[in-house]
């Protein structure tokens, strides 16, 4: 089994947003980490500024601390980071201009999320700008989530490269979890080379939502091969751990291109 995955994106804090919900759910959150392979989570509770989920750096990091706590209590070799999950609202840019949100631990990646149901994209543009020019690197979770056209997600998504952001796809859209539409998405974003990173974005410590890599590594070596698979899963996330550059796999190369290439060797 292949291991020493990092996974940038998880809800495994229990009682605090939409994921885990108890201390035993929460141990079997990170014994399934371990189980599959994880090397390092980053635990990234939502940061709704005055929303649902409105919460601080302080309860966010009291949180990691205890669900560090839970996995050293429970034996179990797991680095557990720090971060949270920035909804972008009116009050969002507020609260990075006063340092009050959290990147992910060791690094200056702010990972950002929007309105799944009809967001005003000019006025996400321009928030994302200025989060930029605040010197954060920004990595926006899930774009595959977002639309239902995918001419504006392409042009979004390009746009958004174009600006040095990197874009984050879940394991779970990539597996159909979250229906025919997003996977869709996901996988074009994938294969056209528009993808820096995947993460579980797991939320549940068993059944469907889980902190696991493995099996999406898996079907991502059997669909676009072992090399442009490992940059994903290894090299991005070690470079990210080492705050350098990183970079998209290339795009697939797909069946007539294919052809066309080996006409243009003969």
């Amino acid at each position: 089994m292949k291991t020493g995955f990092v996974d940038f994106h998880s809800h495994g804090c229990w009682g605090i947003d939409d994921g885990v919900q108890t201390k035993d759910e929460a141990v079997f959150f990170l014994k399934t980490a371990v189980d599959t392979g994880m090397k390092t989570v980053f635990c990234t509770p939502h940061m709704m500024p005055n929303g649902k989920f409105d919460n601080d750096r302080e309860s966010i990091l009291e949180a990691v601390k205890r669900l560090r706590e839970l996995s050293e209590e429970s034996g179990l070799v797991l680095e557990v980071r720090h971060g949270s999950e920035l909804y972008l609202n009116d009050d969002a840019l507020a609260r990075v201009e006063s340092g009050k949100m959290l990147t992910l631990e060791g690094t200056n990646c702010l990972l950002v999320e929007f309105n799944r149901h009809g967001a005003d994209w000019p006025w996400v543009n321009r928030q994302l700008y200025e989060i930029a020019r605040l010197g954060y690197q920004v990595l926006v979770a899930h774009p595959e989530r977002y639309f239902s056209d995918t001419d504006v997600m392409d042009e979004m998504v390009d746009l958004w490269l174009a600006e040095g952001y990197w874009m984050q796809v879940n394991s779970t859209s990539l597996l159909g979890m979250q229906g025919d539409r997003v996977a869709k998405n996901a996988w074009r974003l994938l294969e056209g080379g528009k993808t820096h990173l995947i993460a579980s974005d797991a939320h549940h410590g068993q059944d469907r939502r889980t902190c696991r890599l493995d099996d999406i590594y898996a079907t991502c070596v059997r669909r676009i091969g072992e090399e442009r698979s490992d940059r994903l899963f290894f090299v991005n996330p070690q470079k990210i751990l080492n705050r350098e550059p990183i970079m998209t796999i290339e795009a697939s190369v797909g069946w007539f291109d294919r052809i066309l290439q080996r006409i243009s060797l003969k």
